[in-house]
């Protein structure tokens, strides 16, 4: 398959700027160096404050190493890209994580293989007939993925609505995805953003839904404007919530907002 072609280059450029550094290191600076580069070119609200935060890791390599990051970046976008093509979206960082064996350095995390991704999205899936009444009434549905992680489980939720809408486009949902771990944020945006979802990644404790780092929109989520896409969304279902008989005035106060009483004398207005 052409995408394991590209991710057998990127995990030999990640571990040839491993030979100078720490495997670990590079490929979470890359990680977070693309998502920087990405946000840069549609979110200028953050794009001083994210262009200085890659010159200061970019900073930190000689210059050899530095080359080489554009070209992880290329072959990563060769690989999503392929499976994309083929209709099969695969988590190729959380693959290429695994791959390079730097989960003890990582917390120890493991992410979900993209086959129970996909099994459990497509369970959870419901009938298409589900989706698009949703899509009727709010124009859009809502994908809310707490523990993104690399981005799996979203991914499985894009090969099951690609199962049920073969021809269908991603314009009918919008994804909320969140992660404790700012490298996990970073992966799940990369990702989501090249598949071209429209998507907000944050870096938030789902416990305690307390924000701990940076909000990620992807370039499908402003280009498309779903900022005004989700603001009108919630204002139609607000509006669905309105009781349908309002409260009635009573017979007496009715008749007199008809029909006022007439004023006896003359009224006569001063100021003083």
């Amino acid at each position: 398959m052409y995408e394991d072609e590209h991710k057998a280059e990127l995990l030999k450029l990640i571990m040839n700027a491993g030979s100078r550094y720490d495997v670990w290191r590079v490929f979470s600076d890359f990680c977070e160096m693309l998502a920087y580069t990405i946000s840069n070119s549609v979110d200028w609200p953050q794009r001083k404050e994210r262009e200085a935060g890659y010159m200061k890791l970019i900073g930190q390599y000689d210059k050899d190493t530095q080359k080489l990051f554009p070209q992880m970046a290329a072959e990563l976008t060769a690989a999503l890209q392929r499976c994309a093509e083929n209709g099969s979206y695969q988590d190729i960082l959380g693959q290429t994580f695994h791959e390079l064996g730097v989960q003890n350095e990582w917390k120890g995390q493991f992410f979900t293989p993209q086959s129970v991704s996909d099994l459990m999205a497509e369970m959870s899936f419901g009938s298409l007939a589900d989706f698009d009444r949703r899509v009727k009434e709010q124009g859009y549905v809502d994908v809310y993925e707490p523990a993104c992680g690399a981005g799996s489980t979203i991914l499985g939720f894009l090969n099951a609505y690609r199962k049920f809408k073969p021809d269908g486009g991603f314009n009918e949902f919008v994804v909320h995805a969140g992660d404790v771990d700012s490298r996990c944020v970073h992966m799940c945006y990369i990702q989501l953003s090249l598949y071209g979802v429209a998507a907000i990644v944050e870096q938030r404790n789902a416990l305690s839904m307390e924000l701990a780092g940076g909000i990620w929109y992807t370039p499908m989520y402003i280009i498309n404007g779903w900022e005004w896409r989700e603001l009108r969304g919630k204002h139609k279902a607000e509006e669905k919530e309105l009781p349908q008989d309002l409260p009635q005035l009573p017979q007496e106060l009715s008749q007199q907002k008809e029909n006022p009483p007439e004023m006896e004398g003359e009224v006569e207005m001063s100021l003083f």
